[in-house]
């Protein structure tokens, strides 16, 4: 540690660097990589017969090296006279004709087009090591740098092009055309773990003012030039190369239990585009099956939980049985042919998300939920002044059955709507081709041949349709009034108007645009018993009058999530709010909500609401494996009520099963249901 520099500026001290290299007495000093690693480069832009002048040397092996392989003709200089002096007396007998003298890079001593390559290892990074480096300082080395090349000569600098550096390297190399500017990307395979910071080589070659610019980059020592229109397009590539670097390197101590998300990105004449995400995780249990192993992601299925969120994802590394897994998201807006496709452009990429102690030539298995990557098509897609970019998409499960979806592009792995699809009648002639292909795979049929199916309800959905069983008078009273707040797809109401005719409701919408959505996508449609206000929910249970409702429903998510809710906006919980609620409601009443939180305290003080509201006690009803959960809290006197024991509960269940399977084939849901519902205590 004491060899560390107090500050950066020491970096540019030659008394700091006279300390360093006394300090280390004999032992060589390489600032980013050796000979063996850097070879490939300088072979390519110097050679043996060429004069080189290698600034800043210290007591780097790689002027030795060059020597030992044929490079007679070389110069360093350090502003060190300390290293200068024990790399003389190194190479004095070994290598006598191998010139050190003592220099300073911003003002030497040589004649104007001497030397062919000027040759930088980690000085330019020395130099700037600091944010308080005089730019002068830089610029008269890179003035002295361009008076000592000759015509065509190369400034050959390796670095790993930190912010600053890489501003200033461009900021000057790229703003004129006197320069032509070409990046390698140089793997560094002598340190310890060969996971550094990526390191890069800047090959800056003088020209005489040219009418037009060259930016090249090579991922590779001996990769093939790309060439880029711009210093800036030159720049986010050596960017992307840094990020992905950090990624590996983070793999490299990858802690059980962690995921960590990597992008792999498209290119194409149109433009770069998302093509995969992957989550890496390190499985914490013993792995029994491998050590790396990559699990595809069909469409539509990413809104899982087992691939939506992190404990999902750690639950599914450590089913799978591999010490470290790969899981892959299709992205929408992409077309991905087949499962084979995915796998082939996967296995080019993910041996760089390997373990370390993975064999290069190992086989890395694919693990999927089928035979094919299923299928997604986009119908819509919109911007809602108050909600962002949203797509409607239909996408198709393993079984063949089709849904309809509302997604907002700002929360992409939510469903906030979801409508079950089916295929209207077919004339006669259609209906019999399609019995004789019923055996081919299935694709998206035209959206004109698809209808949404009323009768379908959304898991969560299916929960909060169980309130309607908490209303006391449901068998006895005609005029039962229900107020929902958020609309979406309309889902919700669709199918509530369809069991229950008779049923009024109100139902409130903050953004006006979604109603046209609901209509035009997912087969909604007012009646007379259906009330639609475009406007603030708040505002609306603000204005309430008392005792207005048997059931008000809270559906609807939070566009702020930073602190762990997603459903509902946390105005909605306060308790003025849930106090007005609990004064809209009529007695025997329920307030229903679909509850999203991944924050304890914030459920805690959720409940705390409640119980200061004047709510005796809150019931949950948990979505096994989902986090959300369905609360429903009744404005009843009787702190002790425990539903399954409740007569007329029991009695409204069944009232309610009886009418669901006379109208939906896959009725039955309610009695489930409320086997589930739990009291939740306030303390």
């Amino acid at each position: 540690m004491d060899l560390l520099p107090a500050t950066p500026s020491d970096f540019r001290s030659t008394s700091y660097w006279d300390s360093f290299f006394r300090k280390r007495a004999d032992r060589l000093f390489d600032w980013y990589g050796e000979y063996a690693d850097l070879c490939g480069v300088l072979h390519r832009y110097a050679k043996p017969a060429q004069n080189i002048l290698h600034v800043g040397c210290g007591t780097s092996r790689l002027s030795e090296d060059l020597h030992d392989v044929g490079y007679r003709r070389l110069t360093n200089i350090d502003l060190s006279e300390v290293a200068i002096e024990r790399m003389c007396e190194r190479n004095r007998s070994a290598r006598p004709d191998l010139n050190f003298r003592v220099m300073d890079a911003t003002k030497m001593e040589f004649d104007d087009s001497i030397f062919d390559v000027v040759l930088d290892k980690g000085t330019l990074d020395a130099m700037m090591g600091g944010n308080d480096v005089e730019s002068d300082v830089v610029m008269k080395a890179f003035s002295e740098f361009r008076r000592v090349l000759k015509a065509g000569g190369r400034y050959v600098c390796f670095s790993l092009a930190q912010g600053n550096v890489l501003d200033t390297l461009m900021g000057h190399f790229g703003g004129g055309g006197d320069w032509f500017v070409r990046v390698h990307r140089v793997e560094i395979v002598s340190s310890e773990d060969g996971q550094g910071m990526p390191v890069f080589a800047f090959v800056m070659t003088k020209v005489k003012e040219a009418p037009f610019k060259i930016f090249e980059i090579c991922h590779g020592c001996d990769d093939a030039p790309k060439r880029l229109d711009t210093a800036d397009a030159l720049v986010a590539e050596v960017q992307e190369m840094q990020r992905f670097g950090l990624m590996k390197r983070e793999l490299t101590s990858l802690s059980p239990g962690r995921d960590l998300p990597v992008s792999l990105w498209q290119k194409s004449k149109e433009g770069d585009s998302l093509r995969y995400v992957l989550h890496v995780v390190d499985n914490k249990s013993k792995s029994s099956n491998g050590k790396f192993a990559v699990f595809i992601v069909p469409q539509g299925r990413e809104i899982e939980w087992f691939f939506a969120s992190e404990e999902g994802r750690l639950q599914l590394a450590a089913t799978a049985g591999y010490s470290r897994l790969a899981i892959a998201i299709l992205t929408r807006d992409q077309k991905y042919d087949s499962l084979d496709v995915v796998k082939a452009e996967l296995g080019k990429e993910v041996t760089a998300l390997a373990p370390k102690d993975i064999s290069p030539t190992a086989q890395i298995p694919f693990l999927s939920l089928g035979d094919d990557v299923s299928c997604r098509t986009i119908r819509h897609r919109g911007c809602s002044e108050r909600s962002g970019e949203f797509v409607v998409e239909d996408v198709q499960h393993e079984d063949g059955s089709f849904f309809r979806r509302l997604i907002f592009l700002s929360a992409p792995s939510v469903v906030q709507s979801e409508a079950r699809l089916i295929q209207k009648s077919l004339p006669k002639r259609k209906e019999e081709k399609k019995k004789r292909n019923k055996k081919k795979k299935q694709t998206a049929p035209p959206s004109c041949d698809l209808k949404v199916d009323v009768t379908y309800l959304a898991p969560y959905h299916q929960k909060i349709t169980t309130s309607i069983a908490w209303i006391k008078s449901l068998k006895t009273n005609d005029d039962i009034s229900l107020l929902i707040i958020g609309l979406g797809g309309g889902g919700l109401i669709s199918y509530l108007s369809y069991i229950f005719p008779k049923v009024h409701m109100t139902v409130v919408e903050l953004d006006g645009s979604f109603v046209e959505v609901a209509k035009n996508w997912f087969g909604f449609e007012e009646t007379d018993s259906i009330r639609i206000v475009v406007g603030d929910g708040l505002d609306y249970i603000k204005e309430a009058q008392e005792n207005a409702f048997d059931l008000i429903i809270y559906d609807m998510d939070s566009k702020e999530i930073s602190e762990g809710l997603t459903a509902p906006p946390q105005p909605f919980i306060q308790i003025e709010i849930l106090r007005k609620v609990f004064t809209a409601l009529k007695p025997n009443g329920v307030l229903s909500m679909n509850f999203v939180c991944r924050s304890a305290s914030i459920r805690k003080s959720t409940l705390k609401n409640f119980q200061s509201a004047g709510y005796l006690t809150v019931f949950s009803a948990p979505n096994i494996g989902e986090v959300n959960e369905t609360f429903f809290a009744p404005k009843i006197d009787d702190a002790k009520f425990e539903p399954q024991s409740a007569p007329w509960l029991r009695d409204n269940v069944r009232y309610l099963d009886d009418i669901i399977r006379k109208k939906d084939p896959n009725g039955g849901k309610m009695t489930s249901t409320l086997k589930e519902v739990k009291h939740v205590p306030y303390d």
